[in-house]
């Protein structure tokens, strides 16, 4: 029994060692911290956003507010919260995190740019939200995050609200992605900073 414990042991610091077997996972309460940081900061950029609609300019402005007060509350916890980020110490996770990324990057440009020379400029704040949600699911799974694929979800039901309120006439479409979008992230950053206590 305790040759085979033995033999267990070194053929998993071998594994490790030469690159072998599943990788190292860091640390989920570190990941959320710095997830809480990302979509606080986001959200700031979506209250703002929003104000091209110019309409809600005090509600997208008490957004903001409340989305600073919380990237700063956030950042502080990244501090407080034990751990190695996963990107730190899983190569796999760190490359899917840069594909994913870039692919987002990518559309974002492509989408906005036909819309714009297909005369729907105010559709681009929608297709951006839609897009962002979109590349959390993949990011999701890379980083064992539940919450990024419940933030993606979120995200492009905002985005479709956002095309139909803009359609209907009823708010311009960018304000209600930039309200919806940031109510999403800044709610997304609240949940992830809960995430780390537990």
């Amino acid at each position: 029994m305790t040759d085979l414990i033995t033999t267990t042991t070194t053929a998993t610091a071998r594994m490790h060692a030469t690159g072998a077997g599943p990788a190292p996972r860091g640390s989920a309460a570190k990941d959320y911290a710095i997830c809480a940081v990302i979509f606080a900061g986001a959200a700031i950029a979506w209250f703002g956003w929003g104000q091209a609609g110019q309409r809600l300019g005090v509600l997208l402005g008490l957004g903001s507010v409340l989305a600073v007060l919380v990237t700063v509350a956030a950042a502080i916890g990244i501090r407080r919260t034990p751990g190695v980020p996963t990107m730190n110490v899983d190569p796999q996770a760190r490359r899917s995190y840069l594909f994913w990324v870039a692919t987002e990057v990518v559309l974002i440009v492509a989408g906005a740019i036909l819309l714009n020379r297909s005369g729907h400029p105010d559709l681009v704040s929608a297709w951006t939200l839609a897009v962002v949600g979109a590349h959390f699911v993949p990011l999701a799974r890379a980083f064992r995050l539940p919450i990024l694929r419940t933030t993606a979800a979120w995200c492009v039901l905002a985005a479709l609200a956002a095309v139909a309120a803009g359609v209907s006439g009823f708010l311009p479409t960018p304000t209600v992605a930039g309200l919806a979008g940031g109510l999403v992230l800044v709610s997304a950053a609240l949940a992830s900073m809960r995430a780390t206590r537990r």
